[in-house]
């Protein structure tokens, strides 16, 4: 997958950028913003986020369990959008 478009919220700001192979957190890091993380390896849920538009592919999955996935829930340390476009929120 090349270039997706994110669509982020965090602290009730919109965020719009261009996630390449980074992951999702990776990518917001490197802009300038201050995203929720503590462990970047997939175990603590501490950078945990819902995919309300798109879909991404999670490296390593060792945090949540697979109802929360199913409701939408990613690690975004992890996830790498797999679509054109995606959308997430960490305001839940």
């Amino acid at each position: 997958m090349g270039t997706s478009k994110a669509t982020i919220t965090l602290d009730g700001e919109q965020i719009e950028l261009e996630v390449n192979q980074d992951s999702i957190l990776q990518t917001l890091i490197d802009e300038g913003y201050d995203p929720p993380f503590s462990c970047t390896s997939g175990v603590c849920t501490t950078c945990m986020a819902k995919l309300t538009k798109g879909k991404v592919e999670m490296e390593v999955n060792y945090g949540l369990d697979e109802d929360e996935v199913e409701k939408g829930f990613i690690l975004t340390c992890q996830s790498h959008p797999t679509t054109d476009e995606v959308e997430l929120t960490y305001d839940i």
